[in-house]
C-alpha cells in the first residue's frame, strides 16, 4: 500500500515540476532568441493579458483555459479517437496511433492560439501535455501539467519581454535538469504501468520489488 501510495504522490510532483520546468524555460528561450519581436499578434497578446485585472487573469489563465483548451484539444482530438480504436480495434492499433493524434492535437492546439510565437511555444507544450496523458494515465493529468505550466508563467513573470533577474541562464538550466529528472521518471512510470496490465500483475511486480 506504501509503495502504490508513494508512486501515486511521485506522479504528481513529476507533472508539476515538468509542466513548471518546460514552460519556464520555452519562455526565456522565446525572448532570448528574439523570437517574440517578430510576431506583432504576439505582441498584441500580451497587451492585452497585461490590460487584464491580475485576478481575471489569474483565473482565466489558471484555471478555466487549461480546463476548457484540454477538454478539447487533448479530450475531443486526442483522447476520444484513441479510446475509439482501443475500443473497436487491437491495442497495438492503438499504440500505433498515438504519435499521429499526438502532433494532430498539437497542431490544433498551436494554430488556435493566432500567432506564430505562441504556434510555436503550444505546439511543443501540446506534445508534453499528450506525453503525460499518456504516462499518467487520462486528461486530468494533462489539465494539471497545462494548469501549473501557465501558473509558473504568470508566477515568474516569463511572459514579458524583459524578465526579472530569477531567469538567468543558471536557473534555466537549473529548471532544465529538474524537468529532465522528472520526464525520467514519467517514463519510467508508464513502462511500469502500461494500459494493458491487470491489477493482479501489477500488485504481482510490486511485490517482487518488495522482496528484492
Amino acid at each position: 500500500m506504501f509503495m502504490r501510495f508513494f508512486r501515486k504522490y511521485r506522479r504528481f510532483f513529476d507533472v508539476v515540476v515538468l509542466a513548471m520546468s518546460t514552460a519556464i524555460v520555452l519562455n526565456q528561450l522565446i525572448f532570448l532568441t528574439g523570437l517574440s519581436d517578430m510576431s506583432p499578434n504576439y505582441q498584441e497578446a500580451l497587451e492585452i493579458m497585461e490590460s487584464m485585472e491580475p485576478w481575471t487573469l489569474f483565473v482565466l489563465a489558471v484555471f478555466a483555459a487549461p480546463i476548457y483548451e484540454e477538454l478539447i484539444f487533448r479530450g475531443l482530438f486526442y483522447g476520444l479517437p484513441l479510446f475509439l480504436i482501443g475500443r473497436f480495434a487491437a491495442p497495438r492499433m492503438r499504440a500505433a496511433f498515438v504519435p499521429v493524434f499526438a502532433l494532430v492535437s498539437a497542431l490544433l492546439f498551436a494554430a488556435y492560439h493566432g500567432n506564430l510565437v505562441q504556434f510555436i511555444y503550444a505546439f511543443i507544450m501540446a506534445l508534453f501535455m499528450c506525453l503525460t496523458y499518456e504516462c499518467c494515465g487520462g486528461i486530468l493529468w494533462s489539465i494539471l501539467f497545462h494548469m501549473c505550466a501557465n501558473f509558473s508563467v504568470l508566477a515568474s513573470g516569463s511572459f514579458r519581454e524583459e524578465p526579472d533577474s530569477l531567469m538567468t541562464l543558471g536557473c534555466m538550466a537549473i529548471f532544465l535538469i529538474n524537468g529532465t529528472i522528472s520526464l525520467k521518471s514519467m517514463l519510467k512510470y508508464r513502462l511500469e504501468y502500461q494500459p494493458g496490465k491487470t491489477k493482479h500483475a501489477k500488485e504481482k511486480e510490486d511485490g517482487k520489488e518488495f522482496k528484492e
